[in-house]
Parts: C-alpha cells; structure tokens; sequence
C-alpha cells in the first residue's frame, strides 16, 4: 500500500502543464482516499501542481474541503468504535488536515472573503461547547498543526483589517 503515495508524488514532479488534466481524475480520487497517506500525498502533490495549473488545481477545492472533514472523522471513528486508535494512522489522519487546509488556502489566498469563510468554518469550537449547535457548518479541527495554521491565516486577515475580527462571529481574536 506504501507505492501509491510515492507514485503520486512521483509523477506529480514530472508531469507537466499540458498533461495535468490527464491525471485530474486520479489526483481527485486519491486526495479523498481513506487512506490517509495517499490523501496527503495527492494534497502536497496538488500544492506542487498549483503554479503550473492553477485553474485545474482550483476544482479540486470541494475534494480538498472533503479531506478535511472525512480525516476528522477517520482519526475519531476507531476511537467511537470502540477500537484502540493507533497513533500513527491517527497522525497521518491529522497530517491529511493540515495539508488539505494549506492546499485550501493556497487556492483561495487572493479572496479575503473566502479566507474569512474557511477560518469560520474550520474554527467552530475554539474556546466553546459544540452541544446544540444542531445543523452547525463549522468542523473542529483535531490536528494541532492545522489549528496553528487556521490561527496564522486569522492572524494575518486581521492584520491586513482589524474590522474583519467582528466577522469571524465566534469571538476568535488574535
């Protein structure tokens, strides 16, 4: 199972520009894999695809969003299931967070809007009890890693306009 991952990396460092819509499907498929090191690899590998294909990189978006939330509930359903969960799936499963919140971010960097959107998505629960919240859109994070990262990106949107604090709605302040 360990030459998949490789593969991907490996032909997403020699293709090229015009034949990045050729592996589209497959770098689709891979990145909500259940196995979290093929969806990890097949994000970093997008990450490496973005400068050379950034419209084709730009519709894998929802797979990215995807990832995250099914690696969240990878890491957790062994623990639900009354299985022991092992600590290396556990942090591959956290690892796919972080690299499918970068990719995410890395594709929608240029709107504010959308960054202010994924910051509020992804950071339900910060500091607060999720009970009652029903029909909530936002996803806790379980990566440490990805919450550092969700907090780097909310740093700088309030860098760049401290007004924008106010929108996040759940009170995150940096």
């Amino acid at each position: 199972m360990i030459y998949r991952p490789n593969a991907i990396r490996a032909l997403c460092r020699i293709i090229d520009v015009t034949t990045v819509q050729a592996i589209e499907r497959l770098i689709k498929t891979a990145i909500v894999d259940k196995s979290p090191p093929v969806s990890s690899a097949a994000l970093v590998s997008s990450y490496h695809l973005f400068p050379l294909a950034k419209e084709v990189v730009r519709r894998w978006a929802s797979e990215a969003q995807d990832s995250i939330v099914s690696a969240r509930a990878w890491a957790t359903s062994g623990a639900a299931a009354g299985f022991p969960v092992n600590t290396v799936v556990s942090s591959a499963s956290f690892m796919t967070q972080y690299h499918g919140l970068g990719l995410l971010y890395l594709m929608r960097q240029q709107d504010r809007m959308a960054v202010t959107k994924i910051i509020q998505q992804f950071s339900g629960g910060f500091g607060q009890d999720n009970m009652g919240r029903g029909g909530s859109t936002t996803t806790t994070l379980k990566s440490p890693q990805a919450v550092v990262m969700l907090i780097r990106f909310a740093s700088k949107v309030i860098r760049e306009d401290p007004k924008s604090s106010s929108s996040f709605g759940n009170g995150l302040t940096v």
